[in-house]
């Protein structure tokens, strides 16, 4: 007898299960739309100028940094979306685009701060995007070598990455890159009894407190 569900019909062996004519049809149409699905979405055999097209827009026309609406559109999927498939797309399509706008990003240049368009990917990815993190803190402590503590700057763009950074990597990083600055900032301070000015050298210290 069958052992999918209760209809009593009489089946066969497939991979040591019996299955009946009707559960093995519907088995098989399963697996065939996920193969099909995964195949349009991935584009791994060009299956329709659909898929064509969307593996073109996710390998180049996709702009990484309006990263909003591609969420949007995988968060929708994600509930009938087998998850190895969804898997795929994260690590073949989105994370090689993601790798690679970090490369082209210049904290001294750019304009929107990294975090905007890396942050909402967190939900989705979370320790996937693990991998961007060395390239950009080695980045940004590329940025700092001529810094000093009277600016700001270096507080806004490292606040965001405080819970992201694993505690141990981010503990190293201002050791080595902001702790320096400020002792040499602290250095620079001038102590005067009779008249102290506290001045901007002791507050940029305290920003980082």
């Amino acid at each position: 007898m069958c052992s999918r569900g209760s209809c009593g019909m009489s089946g066969f062996l497939i991979s040591e299960q019996p299955y009946c004519n009707y559960c093995f049809s519907i088995s098989l149409s399963k697996t065939l739309f996920l193969h099909l699905v995964f195949i349009t979405i991935t584009c791994g055999m060009g299956f329709s100028w659909c898929s064509i097209y969307l593996c073109s827009y996710l390998c180049s026309k996709w702009n990484v940094r309006a990263c909003n609406p591609l969420i949007e559109v995988l968060e929708t999927w994600l509930p009938v979306l087998p998850s190895w498939i969804t898997e795929n797309i994260l690590d073949q399509l989105v994370l090689p685009r993601l790798l690679q706008e970090v490369e082209n990003w210049n904290p001294l240049t750019d304009t929107m701060p990294i975090h905007a368009w890396l942050h909402p990917w967190l939900p989705l990815m979370k320790d996937k995007l693990e991998p961007l993190y060395a390239p950009i803190r080695h980045k940004i402590a590329n940025a700092l070598i001529n810094w000093h503590p009277s600016d700001a700057s270096a507080k806004v763009i490292l606040q965001p990455w405080v819970k992201v950074f694993k505690p141990g990597h981010l503990e190293a990083f201002l050791v080595k890159n902001i702790l320096p600055k400020l002792a040499m900032c602290m250095q620079e301070f001038v102590i005067n009894p009779h008249q102290q000015i506290l001045g901007m050298h002791i507050q940029s210290v305290y920003m980082y407190q």
